[in-house]
């Protein structure tokens, strides 16, 4: 009797707070009790508590070798495994939890939470899904469901999910700030600064919510309101990264003379940061000196031979050539990835494209055919592939960026999606195998055009049609040349010779409009050419 008031004593210690005196009455009750497993399960829990991970183990071990199995005592045993770092362990005891108790909640959040850290996001994702049906008040559960969303390039889940858990907790800093931040990187910066400016009003020391408020601010187009927002963080902080927002902010303002300066700081201290010597060298061009954004540009290049920034396209620009045959593919899957989750609402709205109805309109003024086996090259999110549908037996889209890949996917149009190059995945794909090609504003990123042609003409079956547009170069002879937004204009009449060089049959080929860029029409070509028979 008197062990079990100790004990329960120990217990009552620990859940006031009070870990010395349940250490002590669990060290008595063990010495008098050797076998007691409530003593060796709670003398686990003080054992995480302190930081003790493989003591913790082994003293809820013994509880397990002298008492029954619980899902209490799983728990406990899975976030020790889990404290010292041993995943594989802590996933088995959580997964123990959830066969003794199903659809406990704390089991499920554990569980979900060794996944993620182990970058299994796919499998944690039911399990939050789970919990949340469960408990639909946890803002927690809601907050790392956009989490992983997020990581995963769901924007619009992620959106979703991070509203759920602001509308639990509207006056806390960090779901607000997740929300703001997911709906930036939608593009939907207008829809964010009522948020942050709403949450500062409560939060105004809050750095997370000013940075995020300066970001939205720059993107919405007001880059000089949020100038005041970097200074106030730098004051406190000079990192290199928040260094580097600024200057955007500053450039995005017409300073380019003061990003110039600051971004040249940056690179002082930090002489292996990419992304300030690339933006020394926009700064440095739009302020017109040349040979500064050539060093900065070249220094890019020493430090990443890849090129994911495209400083050899910048290069080309200061030089004043056409450019490149065509641009780095290292440059391009980092500018979609980074794209992905804005695309869509940018391109529609404030570019207001819509390349895949011109293209589907020309299609329609020249071919009734149906039940087509449709290729989308470039096809982004998806956006290019939905005219195509209805006329599609199957379609198969192909892109080079793993994050527009994610958001094709969830659009549950295509029957088959390609992670790969242009050329190179057509270059893969069996002879006459399609029989419609379209390529919606994606050869505006190759200047040579002849291998793309050579591989659509192979890939095509006989009759078949490739379907495409490009922006418009002012000399009709011009092959290609590459402009200041890094995007490659081509001429009609040079485009005319290579079609018919290569044997294609052109049935269409004219001016249109596909998009706006500063808010004036972009000139483009659409074309419709047809493989021999």
């Amino acid at each position: 009797m008197v062990i079990k008031l100790n004990l329960a004593d120990a217990f009552g210690a620990w859940e006031r707070g009070d870990a010395p005196t349940a250490r002590n009455i669990v060290r008595m009750v063990l010495r008098e009790t050797p076998k007691l497993a409530g003593a060796h399960y709670l003398q686990g829990l003080l054992y995480l508590g302190e930081g003790q991970p493989s003591k913790a183990v082994q003293a809820l071990k013994n509880a397990a070798l002298h008492g029954p199995d619980s899902p209490a005592l799983r728990l406990a045993m899975g976030r020790a495994y889990a404290l010292g770092g041993a995943g594989a362990q802590a996933e088995e005891q959580f997964r123990q939890a959830l066969a003794l108790a199903p659809g406990l909640p704390a089991a499920l959040w554990s569980l979900s939470d060794v996944l993620m850290k182990a970058g299994r996001g796919d499998e944690a994702e039911p399990l939050l899904l789970s919990l949340i049906d469960a408990r639909p008040e946890d803002e927690l559960a809601w907050e790392r469901l956009g989490v992983l969303r997020r990581e995963r390039g769901d924007s619009a889940g992620a959106l979703a999910a991070f509203t759920e858990a602001a509308a639990r907790l509207p006056d806390h800093p960090r779901p607000l700030g997740n929300l703001a931040a997911a709906l930036i990187e939608a593009g939907r910066a207008d829809e964010a600064l009522p948020l942050l400016e709403a949450a500062r009003a409560k939060h105004s020391d809050d750095t997370g919510l000013t940075r995020n408020h300066a970001l939205a601010l720059v993107r919405g187009g007001q880059a000089a309101t949020a100038l005041p927002l970097y200074e106030a963080l730098l004051a406190d902080t000079a990192a290199p990264d928040l260094s580097r927002d600024y200057a955007q902010a500053l450039l995005s303002a017409g300073r380019a003379g003061t990003a110039v300066t600051v971004l040249a700081a940056v690179t002082e201290t930090a002489a292996d940061d990419l992304k300030s010597w690339f933006l020394l060298g926009e700064a440095a061009r739009a302020a017109g000196d040349a040979d500064a954004a050539a060093r900065a540009y070249q220094r890019c290049l020493a430090l990443d031979s890849t090129d994911s920034l495209g400083a050899s396209a910048a290069l080309a620009l200061l030089a004043g050539d056409g450019g490149p045959n065509q641009l780095p593919m290292p440059y391009l899957k980092n500018l979609f990835n980074d794209y992905a989750a804005r695309f869509d609402y940018e391109l529609t709205g404030k570019l207001q494209y819509r390349g895949p109805e011109v293209l589907r309109t020309l299609l329609a003024a020249q071919s009734d055919r149906q039940n087509l086996r449709v290729i989308d090259v470039g096809c982004g999110t998806g956006l290019s592939g939905l005219p195509f549908r209805d006329l599609a037996e199957t379609l198969t889209g192909i892109d080079l960026s793993p994050a527009m890949l994610v958001q094709a996917k969830a659009r549950d149009l295509y029957d088959h999606l390609i992670e790969g190059e242009a050329v190179e995945a057509l270059a893969k794909l069996p002879p006459a195998s399609a029989d419609l090609i379209v390529a919606a504003d994606v050869l505006v990123y190759l200047g040579e055009l002849d291998a793309f042609h050579r591989e659509a003409a192979r890939v095509l079956a006989p009759r078949g049609l490739l379907l495409a547009s490009v922006e418009a170069a002012a000399d009709s002879e011009t092959p290609f040349h590459l402009h200041d937004g890094l995007r490659y204009q081509h001429g009609a009449d040079a485009l005319r010779r290579l079609l018919e060089a290569l044997g294609y049959r052109i049935i269409a080929l004219t001016p249109v409009t596909t998009r706006l860029n500063r808010g004036e029409p972009v000139a483009g070509l659409a074309y419709l050419a047809e493989r021999p028979a």
